[in-house]
């Protein structure tokens, strides 16, 4: 099961903010999603942000006229690199994978998004911006999953189920995707064939609303959760994919 982001900004996880998480030279972001609402406003997903608008995130919603768009923002000091996708992209009240990826240097994002993971597909744009002069320093602000951190707390909370999320310093194929989208089958959160071969620094699956939400790569970026309930459903992935391994009891607890 998931949890269910109540759209207010009493409901997101606190990542902190771990160097590895900072001022990622190339990046991928991807979830799976069930949003309620995306009339009107942007809705995060993750990423991390100021006031100003932010400085790397992924989220979904109206964004200037733009309607039920899907967008990946990395800011930078002149230009930043943007990807927008087409009018009507994403829906309400379905289960949805997506991505936003970037390759670093003067490359512009890219966008994927798909119902299953078979039809996970780089989207339509109508943004796809190259940035200009040097990238913004965010190391100062906090990874943050369903909400967008300020300057004093956050703001443009998601409103919708989120289940698995994850964070690569590195930009994924769409192969690696669509792998990516079918689920884990082992306990770092991503499928076997693509352990040891990707970056990944954030794996999160939010099944259980504790305090405390495990990161399970190895890198230990765990978070603080503040509100949410149970969620009423879980995205369509082929879970247990021939998966054998050793667990402690905590992992039993909170299995994949």
């Amino acid at each position: 099961m998931s949890l269910l982001f109540n759209g207010t900004t009493s409901d997101y996880l606190d990542c902190a903010s771990a160097t590895n998480l900072d001022n990622l030279s190339k990046l991928t972001y991807a979830a799976w999603i069930y949003p309620t609402s995306l009339a009107g406003d942007e809705f995060n997903i993750m990423g991390k942000g100021d006031p100003a608008g932010g400085l790397i995130h992924l989220l979904v919603g109206d964004d200037f006229g733009k309607s039920d768009i899907l967008l990946l923002r990395v800011s930078h000091i002149t230009t930043s690199a943007i990807a927008r996708s087409a009018n009507n992209t994403v829906v309400v009240n379905k289960w949805q994978f997506v991505a936003g990826t970037w390759a670093g240097g003067s490359n512009s994002p890219k966008l994927y998004y798909g119902l299953t993971p078979a039809t996970v597909a780089e989207v339509s744009y109508q943004t796809q911006q190259a940035p200009v002069g040097a990238q913004s320093d965010d190391s100062s602000y906090k990874f943050i999953i369903g909400a967008r951190a300020n300057a004093s707390s956050v703001d443009i909370p998601f409103s919708g189920e989120l289940e698995y999320l994850w964070v690569f310093n590195q930009d994924l194929t769409l192969g690696q995707l669509q792998i990516l989208a079918a689920g884990p089958d082992s306990l770092n959160g991503i499928d076997n064939d693509l352990s040891g071969t990707l970056d990944l620094i954030g794996s999160y699956r939010l099944f259980a609303p504790t305090t405390n939400q495990n990161d399970y790569s190895t890198k230990a970026n765990h978070g603080t959760l503040h509100g949410t309930t149970r969620g009423n459903d879980s995205p369509p992935l082929a879970l247990y994919k021939s998966c054998t391994f050793t667990m402690s009891m905590a992992e039993k607890v909170r299995v994949f």
